[in-house]
């Protein structure tokens, strides 16, 4: 089977891989207008923001991602020999409300997770670096260096010997009449029996003269601090911005999220308040200058669910996209199921929430590149 995956991102590697590995034939195209690919700018938190926030099928997704996270990442690093940088530091939910501790009471249900409500002695002993208020505490929640992640997936693609293609981007998809044929680029068609677009935010905009999913670019913007010493420890979330620590004085601090189209830049409107934010979560911060911002373009969706699964009027093509604030998360088990569903397995999920048919957009004529 001969499989052309778009997209260079942590899902389309990922997807890419999955697929090789279970026998196809792949190549992927991993090119994008932007400079990089929005799995970069990512903080590589494997617990979505907040954790009780998810539709019911994207929950179930999700957890069964962080369940079998650990043991991905360890078999990347046996194949490679790379550190992904994974590690379990807890996540602190800081100044809960009513409202949030009985939804985070629910979720931990649902999901058999242990959060703990705690005070501000107990936070202070978590991590003195935090603001030592009264908090939540998520004892499992885990991350990944997500740059590290993106470069052991494409080592992992090149022992396979799995061709990606970085200097000639995908202009559209190459169709004659209801047939698949491949994929347009500015050398001509690439053939292809199956197409997997997983190209993130320009998802969307690779078709002409059939509907595609109507995935949306939302921009995040973060910022990058470094200490010498005193940074914190522990994942720290409060009024929708979040702390991730590296484990090396450096600390990331995000995100907003903002509706801007494919405008990727920087502002220092987002600075300033990226700034506040983590002053807030952590008085170690204030004052402190950031080392670096940058910005990414997220896939969003209408419905909030990724799309995941065969386009409805064209054979062979299929799409693993729109996973949103959780591609890192999700990468692995939407990997997974988009290979469930073009080797004709059982797929290890329900399919059903994220199939293509009836959540399509209208029929476009795309002329962007990824």
């Amino acid at each position: 089977m001969q499989v052309r995956v778009i997209g260079g991102g942590v899902v389309g590697l990922a997807t890419a891989l999955e697929l090789s590995r279970s026998g196809a034939e792949v190549t992927v195209h991993a090119a994008t207008p932007a400079a990089r690919p929005a799995s970069w700018a990512a903080a590589g938190l494997l617990m979505p923001i907040p954790p009780w926030a998810l539709p019911a099928p994207l929950e179930t997704l999700a957890e069964g991602c962080a369940a079998a996270y650990s043991g991905w990442v360890a078999e990347l690093a046996e194949e490679t020999g790379a550190d992904l940088g994974w590690t379990r530091n807890g996540l602190v939910i800081l100044r809960p409300d009513p409202e949030q501790i009985a939804a985070a009471s629910l979720w931990a249900r649902r999901t058999r997770r242990s959060i703990e409500q705690v005070d501000a002695s107990r936070v202070a002993q978590l991590d003195a670096a935090v603001a030592a208020e009264d908090a939540l505490w998520v004892a499992d929640c885990a991350q990944v260096r997500n740059p590290r992640l993106l470069k052991t997936l494409r080592a992992a693609l090149d022992a396979r010997g799995v061709a990606v293609i970085e200097d000639a981007p995908v202009i559209r998809i190459a169709v004659e009449g209801e047939w698949l044929r491949g994929v347009v680029t500015a050398q001509g068609v690439c053939a292809a029996e199956i197409v997997v677009i997983c190209a993130g935010a320009w998802s969307g905009t690779l078709g002409e003269g059939f509907p595609l999913p109507p995935v949306r670019p939302v921009r995040g913007q973060m910022l990058l601090y470094h200490l010498a010493e005193g940074a914190p420890r522990r994942n720290v979330l409060g009024a929708g911005r979040y702390l991730v620590p590296r484990g090396d004085g450096h600390v990331l601090c995000g995100s907003t999220v903002e509706e801007v189209g494919f405008d990727d830049a920087t502002t220092p409107e987002a600075a300033e308040l990226l700034r506040q934010s983590a002053a807030g979560l952590a008085p170690v911060l204030a004052g402190l200058a950031p080392v670096r911002q940058w910005s990414g373009l997220r896939a969003g969706s209408p419905d909030g669910l990724p799309f995941i699964g065969a386009h409805p009027e064209l054979a062979g093509l299929y799409f693993n996209t729109g996973q949103f604030r959780n591609g890192i998360l999700l990468a692995p088990g939407s990997a997974r199921l988009l290979a469930d569903l073009v080797l004709g397995r059982e797929p290890w999920l329900d399919p059903a929430p994220f199939r293509l048919a009836g959540r399509m957009g209208p029929t476009t004529s795309g002329d962007a590149q990824a």
